[in-house]
């Protein structure tokens, strides 16, 4: 099966309530979430959850945050 690589795609719309961002597709497999904030890796189970298309922060970021996912998906 041919897999595209989603890279990197910013997550926007932080204004330091919001805790849920959705990327533009699943990661496939999951474990490809290459997920940073201002350029430090965040751990999945730590500094966030994944379900499907959905991240969830475990704290909100900063309005000033910049966030940036990498991830592959199966086409």
């Amino acid at each position: 099966m041919p897999f595209s690589f989603q890279d990197p795609v910013p997550l926007t719309g932080q204004n330091g309530v919001q805790t849920v961002f959705t990327l533009p597709a699943a990661p496939n497999p999951t474990g490809s979430l290459q997920l940073t904030c201002n350029g430090l890796l965040l751990e999945q189970g730590v500094d966030y959850t994944l379900a499907g298309a959905t991240v969830t922060f475990n704290r909100p970021p900063l309005a000033t945050d910049v966030l940036l996912a990498s991830y592959r998906t199966w086409n």
